[in-house]
């Protein structure tokens, strides 16, 4: 239902806008594997993805030049073998004629961003370094001690469950995951239901980059340290918790700005909270996350990552992973009770 202030018929042209924009993907993918296709594919991809009214505008003048360039080739009876079909090339006419220049989708490019983030929570851990005193309860001391932390990659297998909703789509993941730092990350889906786009194009993705990004070893430049973050205030969180500012040194994608919760006497990380410093693209906005982690078989491991963002136009967009393990470094884990 529309709210008081948005009128029925623009949530109306918004839903016809996405569909039309999922429709322009969707016909964009099955175009051949020419040169033709190739960048027709890469021209709506650019247009979701754009970063600023500019690039969208640039990303749609390329589209339409593509498919205009292939018409005219055929009226002068010289196509080449792999152009799209005349009927894809109205397919794709009409979904452009159709999507409104400020529309957007739930954007895959915001979850490839937040992989980023996951691949830094699940290949980053940390282990109690000797001559850091745990008798101590000074707040103004635990970022000294989660700095002084060692990093550690710790090998698991377990299974997530991915869920992510945006626009009245909604979808669903399950999968069996496995990590060690000889063979990277690998991941099986066991089952999975909802929107067909948000589980191929955001879910399936969200996965597929973790494994990408854990295997280039792309993690040291987001990383929560000195030379990522600067550290500020610290206060005391309602839950006893040391609450500490963290600024980006970069305004970067994957960066984030907001606070570490840390335990007060040992310096270890519980949660993470704050915004991404810069916007994923022109579309996506206000991006939140809050990463948990917990201590499991004395290794800090992540259990839930949280992100909300705003879509212009279309309001805001959801991404819910929780993690559990069956092992840890080759140790069982015992099953973990509601209560802890």
């Amino acid at each position: 239902m529309a709210s008081p202030e948005e009128p029925v018929h623009a949530t109306r042209t918004t839903i016809r806008s996405f569909d039309a924009l999922q429709r322009l993907l969707r016909t964009a993918d099955e175009c051949s594997s020419g040169a033709a296709g190739a960048s027709i594919r890469r021209a709506a991809c650019d247009l979701i993805e754009a970063d600023s009214e500019v690039g969208a505008a640039v990303a749609r003048f390329r589209l339409r030049g593509q498919i205009a360039w292939v018409r005219f080739r055929r009226a002068c009876g010289q196509p080449r073998r792999y152009d799209p079909t005349s009927r894809r090339l109205d397919a794709l006419t009409a979904a452009l004629h159709d999507a409104l220049p400020a529309a957007a989708v739930p954007s895959p490019y915001l979850f490839r961003t937040c992989t980023t983030l996951v691949l830094v929570s699940c290949v980053w851990s940390a282990t109690q370094m000797p001559g850091i005193a745990e008798s101590r309860t000074d707040a103004v001391l635990a970022i000294d001690k989660f700095l002084a932390h060692s990093r550690t990659s710790h090998s698991y297998a377990g299974t997530r469950r991915l869920e992510a909703s945006g626009s009245g789509q909604r979808g669903w993941l399950d999968a069996r995951t496995d990590f060690t730092p000889e063979a990277g990350f690998q991941y099986v889906v066991t089952a999975e239901g909802g929107s067909g786009y948000i589980r191929s194009r955001v879910l399936r993705s969200l996965l597929e980059e973790e494994r990408r990004l854990i295997a280039e070893g792309n993690s040291t430049h987001v990383s929560l340290s000195a030379a990522n973050y600067r550290f500020g205030d610290e206060s005391l969180a309602v839950e006893g918790l040391s609450r500490v500012a963290m600024t980006p040194r970069r305004k970067e994608r994957a960066l984030i700005a907001g606070h570490l919760f840390l335990r007060p006497d040992t310096g270890e990380l519980v949660r993470v909270e704050g915004r991404l410093a810069k916007n994923p693209s022109f579309w996506v906005t206000r991006v939140e996350i809050v990463r948990s982690y917990e201590r499991i078989n004395d290794a800090l491991m992540p259990v839930l990552l949280e992100s909300t963002a705003q879509l212009r136009f279309l309001g805001r967009s959801a991404l819910r992973m929780t993690y559990e393990y069956s092992a840890i470094d080759d140790q069982p884990i015992a099953a973990r009770q509601d209560s802890e």
